[in-house]
């Protein structure tokens, strides 16, 4: 079944994107290298274990190797990907994702052909010896792609690109809050454009786009304004950064006295939370309050709290989108 997956394709920190593009090749590296093998760039196959070899092959070739873990996650990861299936490269500092169909199965390629581009890249960025680090293998392990499409980042939904910023280096993208990613790429490469959105007032539709448009940082300030305009009487202000204890908003009363301590999760699955009330002083026992824009249905917030779910947030912003600039650009509410 078609996946939608990434690979930073930047071998020991390099970017080695021009590779993909001219190549029209998805790559990875953490390579297994043969026992007694010898480094031959043009003879790949001779000297690195293909992750689709037999079993036997395979846990002879592991087993005396240094065990390390990657490797069958490499193996395992491989046998995900079918043709068909949606390649990113994820390039935020040029504002693009780089996307592509799959048209063939994984080939470990014995003598790369784009392995020239990336000895340049090598070259001009170290002094090493690249036969010393087997670099072509780097490259060698592939898919092919039909082409290679820069698509900005804005026009990715937000909970597929929050899959390619974090550390991994390769991984697939799985459904989420019951989305598919791939239904939803498909819909992304299939338009030159944003997808055309109508101006809605449903609910559901508005918990959708909470999903697909707001960013975790945006979630906040979002959330921020809606406890503003529920609670006219109270001064709302978003907060963050070091020593704000999980702070993500803070409400006060006329007097300054603090009677709401918000925290944010733009996903929530139920882990423990780490509220640190320093904040609050004087009489009042400020409310604690959780928001979140993706959990399951029957999720509760813990013990104290009150819950600020998806459904309440995109009642909130239904019942207060003429107030709001973010309404807007979600296009909830009245078309003006």
């Amino acid at each position: 079944m078609p996946k939608v997956f990434f690979s930073r394709c930047k071998p020991y920190e390099l970017d080695a994107v021009d590779v993909a593009l001219e190549s029209n090749r998805l790559f990875f590296g953490y390579t297994l290298q043969k026992q007694g093998a010898v480094y031959d760039r043009h003879k790949i196959r001779s000297c690195i274990v293909d992750v689709t070899c037999d079993d036997a092959t395979w846990a002879a070739e592991h087993a005396a190797s240094d065990r390390n873990r990657q490797y069958n996650r490499n193996r395992n990861f491989v046998r995900e990907i079918d043709a068909g299936s949606i390649a990113l490269v994820p390039r935020p500092s040029s504002g693009v994702i780089y996307c592509g169909f799959v048209q063939s199965e994984f080939e470990l390629v014995d003598d790369p052909a784009w392995y020239d581009t990336w000895d340049r890249i090598w070259r001009a960025n170290t002094t090493d010896d690249p036969d010393e680090f087997w670099i072509a293998g780097e490259v060698a392990q592939t898919w092919r792609v039909d082409k290679f499409r820069a698509i900005p980042i804005p026009r990715i939904p937000v909970w597929i690109r929050r899959s390619l910023f974090g550390r991994s280096t390769y991984g697939i993208v799985r459904p989420y809050g019951g989305l598919d990613p791939y239904e939803a790429m498909n819909l992304v490469l299939s338009s030159d454009s944003f997808i055309p959105r109508t101006w809605t007032r449903d609910p559901e539709e508005v918990e959708r786009r909470l999903i697909t448009d707001v960013t975790p940082g945006a979630f906040e300030h979002l959330v921020v304004s809606l406890l503003q305009l529920e609670y006219p009487n109270e001064f709302w202000t978003h907060v963050g950064g070091s020593g704000d204890g999980g702070l993500d908003g803070l409400g006060a009363n006329a007097s300054g006295e603090v009677v709401g301590l918000l925290q944010c999760k733009w996903a929530y699955w139920g882990e423990k939370l780490n509220l640190n009330a320093q904040w609050a002083s004087g009489s009042i026992q400020p409310r604690e309050i959780l928001a979140s824009a993706c959990h399951d249905d029957a999720q509760r917030a813990p013990d104290g709290y009150q819950f600020i779910d998806k459904k309440m947030v995109a009642s909130l912003l239904v019942k207060h989108a003429a107030a709001l600039p973010q309404a807007r650009a979600l296009r909830i509410g009245q078309e003006p």
